[in-house]
């Protein structure tokens, strides 16, 4: 009889896990993942159907807060530079808008396949990573080049943004 028994997974506690329920817990890790990659395919999602010379570049690159303290002119500055650091814009929005593509794609297949949309997130995140070291690197620079006094104004603006309350207008 003991040759009959198949391995099966326990619950905390040592309780046997049902056969399909292996499966469930999967299916509820890759959705719990999935919630939590959705906030990056958006950005990237968005970032691949803006117009190349749009005036949301800083915040592309994943600058935050950073850009509302950032003056007009340093925004403007790191916009250029992300651009000269970027070799082919117009390539890595074409890749973006395939990478959500590849994406919709997953999440519309049937059978459902799970595996295809963790594949198509890293593909996402990757590009996320990508981007938003030049724009760190990018950043640091350019605080770096900047007088103490306009530094110090600065980290006073990003101060005020980063403790300031929640605006009960927008629900935050």
């Amino acid at each position: 009889m003991a040759d009959d028994v198949t391995p099966t997974q326990t619950q905390p506690g040592g309780a046997p896990l049902p056969a399909d329920s292996t499966g469930r817990w999967v299916r509820i890790a890759l959705i719990v993942s999935l919630g939590v990659n959705l906030p990056v395919v958006g950005v990237i999602v968005g970032a691949a159907f803006r117009h190349e010379s749009g005036g949301h570049m800083v915040r592309d690159v994943g600058f935050g807060p950073f850009t509302e303290a950032l003056t007009r002119d340093d925004q403007d500055t790191l916009r250029r530079r992300f651009v000269s650091q970027t070799r082919d814009i117009a390539g890595n929005r074409r890749a973006a808008r395939e990478d959500a593509a590849a994406l919709l794609a997953a999440i519309r297949a049937e059978p459902f396949e799970p595996a295809s949309v963790l594949a198509a997130l890293d593909q996402v995140q990757q590009r996320t990573r990508e981007r938003l070291a030049t724009g760190q690197v990018l950043l640091v620079a350019h605080i770096a080049e900047m007088p103490a006094a306009a530094r110090r104004a600065f980290a006073d603006r990003l101060e005020a943004i980063l403790t300031r309350r929640p605006d009960r207008r927008s629900g935050d």
